[in-house]
């Protein structure tokens, strides 16, 4: 008995941990990603081509849900890291381009913005 409890929480301790389902303040945040992506009025690049702002809104969303159902998703940080800094696909990043500003990277707009946010509403994390 104490054998086969032994080995089961040895099996759960060296269980690689995956991200759970993310908060109500971690799912508000990626919402509000999600939205300024769409009103900012920037272009969005991904594996070779610039896209308007509706369009980048629906693949990331259809990313997020994607990465929600493999329990992926925790937190703002890893919306950011898995769904909006580049592509599964090619493994290219993506970019964010706002007139007349060069291009940046993806992941640092939504990061910068993600402070800010967090800044605004006086949070550090969720």
């Amino acid at each position: 008995m104490f054998k086969a409890l032994f080995l089961l929480l040895t099996l759960v301790i060296s269980s690689p941990a995956s991200p759970a389902e993310p908060s109500l303040a971690a799912r508000s945040e990626i919402t509000h990603l999600l939205g300024y992506i769409e009103a900012s009025g920037c272009q969005f690049y991904r594996n070779g081509t610039w896209h308007n702002t509706g369009e980048a809104r629906s693949h990331l969303e259809m990313k997020y849900r994607y990465l929600l159902k493999r329990d992926q998703i925790g937190t703002a940080e890893d919306f950011i890291e898995r769904a909006a800094s580049g592509s599964s696909v090619s493994g290219s990043p993506y970019r964010v381009r706002c007139d007349p500003n060069p291009p940046v990277a993806a992941a640092e707009w939504f990061t910068a913005e993600l402070l800010r946010y967090r800044k605004q509403r006086g949070a550090e994390k969720p």
